[in-house]
């Protein structure tokens, strides 16, 4: 059986010759003409060579006796009519179409001449011929015309596109849910069984295949299969094949593909762009060498406070040492003890990373020095600004223009522009220029999280609300003139101790799609967490993001489910994106075997809440069924605590107020032990005055951090399990001290039953879909 597209199709990786050199005739035509499109008399022959079913055809020239020798096949049968004009690609909008009741010269003849003097002058004159089909008869409707489509977008090249077609398929595709009226395909990073999942749940595969109840099948589900996956390999064929010849498929639509005992074409065309430019390189060991640096220099420290000053301070605070820290000033002034150097040129040897923190005007000429003393391996650009001109030429141009004639193994790698600064706690190294009074360095809790963000400023405004856990490496992007977000990623994963990437994106450059997807993948893979969000949704938020960080926002939905084919959790919002990387990151080592859920809480609100909220529109969450034996453990324990008169064995399990310390601890206990639970979620409303909750002193008796209190016994479980548990804490200031407490501990906490089981859903079906995809 024929499989959709996939990393691992040789068919659809591999160009039938014949029909490759079709094209590369056909695009000397094209280029010669300066013609930006294949029209689809040019394209019906490459589908023919690759054994695509066609409808009969025949390409007719203008004049009426080259309208005569009409091929026998076409003969005496009901034909359409098609204008040939580079000028006419949506031939129907302007009556380049007519229908044929039956073909003969004579009525083939008079159908031109119509069409033609129905055109306006000047389309009329551009027709070059006409293109004669037999009539494919079908019946219009749901499931009978499909849209398939190709489309090469600069971040993620050939993306297809396949669903309900005909006039109607913008309606449907506004009126569905994502996936449900379109499918969205890529040959690399939607692996195989991704794809067909994608496929089978889609309305359009369910209509034709007959599994909606009163739909009559068209065709098997597997012979479906075969038929779609035989044209999205046609239509990867002729990207391919047009790529060979130099240029570049911009997209190729086939609307509608009619059923008529098999998927025939009835309108196709292809319009044409030139290739992207080739990315700039650089050597991958000078970005290892920035996140990872035995030596740094900064230009544009003052003796007064600056930016400069403040990221001098940043790195003398985190530890990194003083005598591997250079300051480049002129007037060789000692700033914070530590003298500085006049010039790159009397570096006493190559840094690996310069942080310039210097006006856009400035850097030019400084860079054009490091590249002439090799003075640095890495260069960290903080100001904006780069779109100033000078001399005719923007600052950006001219740094391009340094890059472009300098050797590749030889010259540093930039960072930035517009960079707020990079961390890394293991090498003690903190470029960010945002005062520690201002943003406390908080470094304890867990460090297996790297922070990879576009926007400087959503990176700290992230970090400032991480209180229980401070990420390894925090990496602000930038303007990526240079280094790009893939690159960072990929370097990172070379980590094996960070557990957690979390992401945040305003724009992609050319091709960073597709090595980000395949990143993402192989860390997936690997059994690590990646968590994206991406800013640039709307048309309102695309504008804003090319203004911050003059990048393209690009289409939204092809974005997200790509990452999510790759293997990604695709943030929805801010609150989403923050507490998916916490839960992710506190659950590292723990084993996410499945989708069954103990849900317990001491407040009836909370276990409906829960009990509402187990299953949603991306993710499904199965109560857990407790076996017999944690019943009657449970039951002991209600017993002994005087409160079974009170409590209904059930999953969502409500304790009631009544239940103290130990209760909780050892119902979570004996949940957990239980093989029919996979994950657990706990809640604890600390008001009762049956917990101990409170700061110590305020209360006798009453303390959160008590030897036998909720906390310090959920904290002792939480580590001795190997399943996954999530804690909730619904209270306001007074229980601060304990929700602290127990994030401090590892423990993943929150503060709303409804939202945490949510994102525990979403984390589960995020994991556990694409394991099991």
């Amino acid at each position: 059986m024929q499989q959709p597209v996939s990393q691992d199709d040789e068919a659809a990786s591999q160009v039938n010759p014949e029909a490759a050199g079709l094209i590369a005739h056909t695009l000397e035509q094209t280029v010669a003409e300066g013609r930006l499109s294949l029209m689809e008399h040019e394209l019906l022959p490459f589908f023919e060579r690759l054994g695509c079913p066609l409808p009969s055809y025949q390409v007719l020239g203008r004049e009426p006796d080259e309208q005569a020798a009409i091929r026998p096949n076409l003969l005496g049968r009901p034909g359409v009519l098609k204008v040939i004009s580079p000028q006419i690609l949506h031939k129907t909008d302007v009556g380049g179409v007519t229908f044929v009741d039956e073909v003969q010269p004579a009525s083939v003849a008079s159908h031109a001449a119509a069409m033609l003097a129905g055109l306006p002058e000047a389309l009329a004159s551009s027709v070059r011929g006409f293109l004669l089909e037999e009539r494919i008869p079908y019946q219009p409707g749901p499931g009978r015309e499909l849209l398939l489509g190709i489309r090469c977008s600069s971040e993620f090249g050939a993306v297809l596109t396949l669903g309900f077609g005909g006039t109607y398929v913008e309606a449907l595709d506004a009126a569905l849910l994502t996936g449900q009226s379109t499918v969205v395909i890529h040959p690399s990073l939607t692996p195989t069984p991704v794809a067909r999942q994608k496929l089978e749940r889609s309305l359009f595969f369910r209509w034709i295949s007959g599994s909606i109840r009163g739909v009559e099948p068209l065709t098997t589900p597997e012979q479906l299969h075969l038929d779609l996956g035989r044209w999205m390999n046609a239509l990867l064929q002729l990207v391919r094949a047009v790529e060979a010849a130099g240029q570049r498929v911009e997209e190729c639509e086939i609307n509608p593909l009619v059923w008529a005992g098999g998927w025939i074409p009835v309108d196709a065309l292809a319009r044409l762009g030139p290739p992207l430019p080739p990315r700039r390189s650089f050597a991958a060991d000078n970005l290892r060498r920035a996140l990872h640096p035995k030596s740094v220099a900064i230009v544009g420290v003052s003796t007064r406070m600056n930016i400069g000053r403040v990221i001098l301070r940043s790195l003398l605070d985190a530890g990194f040492p003083a005598d591997r820290i250079f300051v480049i000033r002129p007037d060789g002034a000692e700033i914070d003890g530590r003298p500085s150097v006049v010039d790159l040129a009397h570096l006493p040897e190559p840094v690996d990373l310069l942080v310039l923190a210097v006006a856009a005007t400035s850097v030019p000429a400084i860079l054009e020095e490091v590249l002439q003393t090799g003075a640095a391996r890495s260069v960290l650009l903080v100001s904006g600004g780069m779109g100033e001109t000078e001399g005719g030429k923007s600052i950006q141009q001219r740094i391009f223009d340094l890059l472009e004639t300098s050797d590749r193994s030889q010259r540093p790698v930039l960072i930035g522009n517009n960079s707020l600064g990079l961390v890394s706690l293991a090498d003690r190294v903190d470029t960010l220029f945002i005062p520690k009074e201002k943003l406390p360095r908080i470094r304890t809790g867990l460090h297996n999280v790297a922070l990879v963000s576009q926007s400087g400023a959503f990176m700290i405004t992230r970090i400032s609300k991480l209180v229980h856990l401070s990420p390894a490496y925090q990496v602000s992007v930038g303007n990526q003139l240079d280094a790009r977000l893939s690159d960072f990623v990929e370097i990172l994963r070379e980590d094996p101790n960070i557990q957690t990437f979390a992401v945040y994106i305003e724009g992609l450059r050319p091709g960073d799609g597709v090595r980000l997807g395949q990143t993402i993948a192989q860390l997936v893979g690997e059994g690590r967490d990646v968590i994206v969000y991406k800013a640039g949704r709307s048309s309102l938020g695309q504008t804003a993001t090319a203004g911050h960080t003059a990048s393209v926002a690009g289409d939204y939905r092809l974005f997200a489910e790509l990452m999510a084919d790759s293997g990604a959790m695709v943030a929805e919002d801010f609150w989403e994106f923050l507490h998916l990387l916490q839960l992710s990151a506190s659950l590292a080592g723990k084993e996410l075997s499945g989708r069954r859920v103990a849900m317990m809480s001491n407040a009836g609100f909370e276990t409906v809440g829960m009990a509402d909220n187990y299953s949603g529109a991306d993710y499904h969450l199965e109560p857990a069924r407790f076996q017999d034996s944690t019943r009657r453990r449970l039951a002991e324990i209600l017993v002994q605590a005087k409160i079974d008169h009170l409590v209904t064995l059930a999953n969502p399990l409500d304790l009631t107020p009544m239940a103290n310390d130990e209760v909780h601890a050892s119902c979570i206990d004996a949940i957990m032990q239980d093989p029919g639970v996979d994950i657990g979620l706990f809640c604890n409303v600390p008001l009762t005055p049956s917990i101990q909750s409170l700061p110590p002193g305020l209360l006798p008796r009453d303390s959160y951090d008590s030897e036998h209190g909720y906390a310090r016994r959920v904290i002792e479980l939480f580590h001795r399990s190997d399943k996954p548990m999530v804690f909730v804490l619904d209270a306001g200031r007074h229980y601060e001290p304990m929700f602290h407490y127990l994030g401090q501990h590892g423990l993943p906490v929150f503060r709303s039953a409804d939202q945490a089981i949510r994102i525990v859903g979403r984390y589960l079906e995020a994991r556990l879909g694409h394991r099991q995809r």
